[in-house]
């Protein structure tokens, strides 16, 4: 009995000092790990003293696929970038398309006093360089995404801005591109519907490019209608009621209709006509055509031109602003084609007579067939 009362106490013995040994071990790993984390935040916070910190506030659509796109390429070259300037990039996202929502988005940006601005197509940058120039805001504005930024009114020149304001233009834009690829694109095109938003014009660009569009078809004997149309309420019924007789719905680049994508598309395929998207994010939504710019590219274009402000000290009021002449893209969805009215569609046809043509030239797009 001795022995066995004698052998537990040696191995409770035993137990105890592998116990205090295992709670040495553990206090002393603890005590590394305290030091160790707290060298580390000694080193960010030298680390982070020793950068040039920025604020970029950008003003976005939180649903609009293009500026999601846009924003991802500007994260992505910020990402890549090896600079020694910490980029402290906060997003302002406006709803759908309303002006006063994108004011109130833009004043609370604003308000927010970042060191640069940053807005992404055409609408949020029209609204932000009005609000800046009534507040007499000196901060500097980079816009991305815009197709003509000299017929908007946000710039001056192109290799003058002026205000404050410089950015990246959608490059390589001709007003008539759309219609001539698509007389490369379906040749036996006869009608073609072009509405556009009237309420929301700024200085009558959509009307002269519809009238532009119009003109360019007729030389070709190929007829159109042109819709101007008040507001997006109404705007699918009054396009119900016309698209009878048209083998072609046409969009606009600068218009709010493109938030009526998926509703053109059902009525199109309805109606078996063709539905020609003016932007990349139409060939998701079921447009047999789709053309627009690339916004990764944008995007990274728009962070380009941030550093060339904060990092090299450019004016943005004298920076010349970015013409992108290969952001463009035309899709073309093949899956959606019998419904809109296209039941044999050569793809690799038209492939080859918009490479070879002269007319576009160097602004040719890339062209991308989703199958």
């Amino acid at each position: 009995m001795y022995e066995l009362l004698e052998s537990v106490r040696k191995s409770s013995v035993d137990s105890g000092n592998n116990k205090k040994g295992v709670d040495m071990k553990l206090t002393n790993i603890f005590l590394v790990a305290v030091f160790s984390v707290g060298a580390l935040l000694l080193l960010a916070r030298t680390f982070y003293r020793s950068k040039k910190v920025v604020t970029v506030g950008v003003l976005l659509s939180d649903g609009m696929y293009y500026h999601q796109k846009t924003y991802q390429g500007f994260i992505d070259r910020c990402r890549e970038s090896t600079s020694s300037v910490l980029y402290d990039i906060k997003p302002f996202y406006f709803h759908g398309l309303d002006k006063i929502n994108m004011s109130s988005v833009a004043q609370s940006l604003l308000d927010s006093k970042p060191d640069i601005v940053v807005s992404l197509g055409s609408m949020g940058s029209l609204v932000l360089a009005e609000l800046m120039r009534k507040r007499q805001c000196k901060t500097p504005h980079v816009f991305t995404g815009v197709t003509n930024s000299v017929d908007l009114g946000l710039v001056q020149s192109l290799e003058r801005p002026g205000d404050n304001i410089t950015g990246v233009m959608t490059g390589g834009y001709k007003q008539l591109t759309m219609p001539h690829i698509l007389r490369l694109a379906k040749p036996d095109v006869q009608r073609v519907l072009i509405p556009y938003d009237m309420s929301d014009d700024p200085d009558g660009f959509s009307s002269k490019t519809a009238s532009a569009i119009a003109d360019y078809l007729s030389q070709y004997g190929i007829k159109s209608t042109i819709a101007p149309i008040a507001g997006l309420s109404e705007a699918m019924k009054i396009i119900t009621n016309l698209i009878e007789g048209h083998d072609v719905v046409m969009g606009l680049e600068v218009d709010s209709f493109v938030a009526l994508s998926s509703g053109l598309v059902k009525l199109c395929n309805e109606k078996k006509a063709l539905y020609f998207a003016a932007s990349v994010e139409g060939a998701d939504e079921g447009a047999v055509f789709s053309f627009g710019s690339q916004p990764l590219f944008v995007g990274a274009g728009g962070f380009d031109q941030v550093q060339k402000i904060i990092e090299e000290g450019q004016l943005s009021a004298t920076l010349p602003v970015m013409s992108l002449n290969t952001s463009r893209q035309f899709i073309i969805n093949t899956r959606y084609a019998a419904e809109q009215g296209v039941a044999d569609i050569d793809t690799d046809a038209i492939c080859a007579r918009i490479a070879k043509d002269e007319e576009i030239g160097s602004f040719s797009p890339l062209v991308k067939v989703i199958k």
